[in-house]
């Protein structure tokens, strides 16, 4: 495939036809082009499908397949720029019937491999162009019904903000396939909520958005402050914890779409809007407690019981409760809340009184050592496991005692 690659991008590179020739052989030139490029498209696509079925391993496969993809999108990046700077009309539409067919590889790969289509690669500035064109309409007559309702203008402001792409020059405009997908997605559910929406209401527009992992900064600060504005008509503490309750029930109820999100690299809203709620919790909790024991009144906290003593340090710890978070052992979404129960349970050999937010601090600054110590504990974990099913037990001609744990372990999994 790489010859074909490399041929494809000097056919796409080079000028179809020379200069000062005549009409009719112009209109052989651009022909011969053109089935030339179709021709090694049809190499590649060939081969795409052969050489696939021959790799076995997951990694050999997904790194077959972005390279693939980044090669194609490198080429309609150089024939869509062509395609802009052509001053004429006949080599304007060779380039147009060239980018069909590249576009219609590219879609290939993503129908039929879709597994392993990279979501992260920039987009090519054809596609760019495309869903921005066709996008412009669909916001325009999004603020006119937006503007029309009653739905506070900061929040409008704020959802517009998200969608910034759409304001800038298009020289400026990188894009990846995410983002595209998610505007795409965001724009067609904010048609279909106007449409059946009526009146149109802030609550509908919040819970549209938060469905949709709209994870900006700017409104997470706008639930926020709904939140504390409703904390602000509350008389006392008590009811203020209870409020927050409430309020952290209904975040880990709130459904969300799964696999999107305005920044895939932050936080989900859910997230930060649990993790803000369980702070705010333990903060007002600790002032009860402490306004309570100024007050004479005393305080009766229960024992948890006898502390579990681990030999990890600190760091090692937080590895290892992320680690089980992640592989599902451990289902706990507020991270919060989490870390201050484990800092309340654990004890390691060098800290009696564990901080919850020296855990955090760990959470996802990992160090290659306490990684390496997590993994050298796994694996005596493995070792004991072995011990556990050693006797007359066998797994078809292999007698488990012959067997090493890592070997038994693949054969189980």
């Amino acid at each position: 495939m790489k010859f074909a690659l490399e041929r494809l991008g000097r056919l796409v590179s080079k000028e179809p036809v020379r200069p000062q020739q005549s009409a009719a052989n112009i209109k052989r030139s651009l022909a011969i082009w053109k089935n030339s490029i179709k021709k090694e498209l049809g190499l590649v696509h060939t081969y795409i499908q052969r050489h696939s079925l021959g790799l076995d391993r997951e990694r050999s496969i997904k790194l077959f397949m972005h390279q693939y993809q980044l090669e194609i999108v490198s080429l309609l990046d150089v024939c869509y720029n062509k395609l802009v700077l052509c001053p004429d009309q006949y080599l304007i539409s060779a380039y147009l019937e060239v980018l069909g067919p590249l576009m219609g590889l590219l879609d290939f790969f993503r129908v039929h491999y879709g597994h392993y289509f990279d979501e992260e690669q920039n987009a090519p500035r054809v596609l760019i162009f495309q869903f921005e064109d066709g996008s412009m309409g669909e916001l325009k007559a999004l603020r006119s019904y937006f503007g029309a309702s009653a739905i506070d203008p900061q929040l409008i402001e704020i959802l517009f903000s998200g969608l910034s792409y759409f304001s800038m020059g298009f020289s400026n405009k990188v894009m990846s396939f995410r983002d595209i997908r998610y505007q795409k997605n965001l724009v067609k559910k904010l048609t279909d909520f106007c449409e059946k929406e009526n009146p149109l209401t802030g609550e509908g527009l919040c819970r549209l958005l938060c469905m949709a992992n709209f994870n900006s900064l700017s409104f997470f600060d706008y639930q926020i402050g709904k939140i504390v504005g409703r904390m602000g008509q509350c008389d006392g503490i008590p009811e203020k914890i209870d409020l927050l309750n409430e309020l952290m029930k209904e975040t880990n109820q709130m459904f969300m779409v799964p696999d999107i999100a305005l920044f895939p690299n932050s936080l989900s809203l859910k997230e930060q809007v649990a993790n803000w709620i369980a702070e705010e919790l333990f903060f007002l909790e600790k002032k009860s407690s402490t306004d309570k024991l100024f007050s004479g009144s005393g305080i009766n906290i229960s024992s948890p019981g006898e502390p579990v003593h681990v030999g990890l340090s600190v760091d090692s710890l937080s590895v290892f409760i992320r680690a089980a978070r992640d592989a599902g052992m451990i289902t706990n979404q507020n991270q919060t809340a989490l870390l201050k129960t484990v800092s309340q349970v654990f004890r390691t050999p060098h800290s009696e009184r564990i901080s919850a937010e020296s855990l955090r601090n760990k959470f996802y600054s990992v160090e290659k050592r306490s990684k390496e110590r997590v993994e050298g504990l796994l694996y005596e974990m493995l070792k004991h496991l072995k011990k556990y099913c050693i006797g007359p037990l066998s797994l078809g001609f292999y007698n488990l005692g012959d067997l090493d744990c890592i070997t038994l372990f693949d054969m189980i999994c």
